[in-house]
């Protein structure tokens, strides 16, 4: 049975997967010595893997799988989703958490700075890659419930068939797109990560 729109898993499953994702991003390093990456850069820095990490890297998938299937459309979001919808719905529930985790974090940074005089390293940082993980998902979701910003006069012209056409172009486009913005980047990327590079 799936949960109501109105019920706490709502809430509950986002920010576990939020919280179990940033437990195994802030401990990548554990896992990259751990899954073969070992340097003594970075074992001169960070911690052998526990058991709690494995837990938590296996219970990431465990929650997204959970929190797609019990994931319910609230009443502005399209009626009658199909089986994948699921994924976007969660995927937006993911990133109304992280747009007030944001949120906070900035408000944090702001109070520290401009109270008490004492910035943090990390939370300029921090809000940035949330944003930017935020502008990913929340594009996702919004193509999901096609409410992006687009021009439909022609497209809203076109018979039926030529929509579907266009759809599948502008997808393709896209993947495509991204498949060689992570084949350009991926090369440079693993050298920052195996550094273990802290900042940009």
């Amino acid at each position: 049975m799936r949960a109501s729109p109105h019920s706490a898993i709502q809430w509950i499953l986002p920010l576990a997967f939020i919280a179990s994702g940033s437990w195994v991003v802030w401990h990548g390093a554990t896992y990259i010595m751990a899954f073969g990456g070992y340097t003594d850069a970075l074992a001169a820095r960070y911690r052998p893997i526990m058991m709690l990490d494995y837990i938590i890297l296996l219970a990431l998938p465990l929650i997204a799988l959970v929190g797609i299937w019990t994931v319910r459309g609230a009443a502005m979001e399209i009626d009658d989703p199909g089986p994948l919808d699921g994924v976007a719905m969660f995927v937006g529930r993911v990133t109304m958490m992280l747009i007030a985790l944001v949120v906070a974090v900035m408000m944090y940074e702001v109070i520290l700075r401009y109270v008490f005089e004492r910035p943090t390293l990390w939370a300029n940082e921090m809000s940035l890659w949330l944003a930017g993980f935020v502008f990913i998902l929340a594009g996702f979701y919004a193509m999901q419930q096609r409410s992006h910003i687009r021009i439909y006069l022609l497209y809203d012209m076109m018979p039926r068939g030529f929509q579907k056409a266009c759809d599948t172009i502008s997808t393709v486009l896209i993947v495509v797109f991204a498949f060689f913005l992570v084949y350009g980047g991926y090369g440079e990327a693993k050298a920052k990560l195996l550094r273990w590079e802290t900042f940009g």
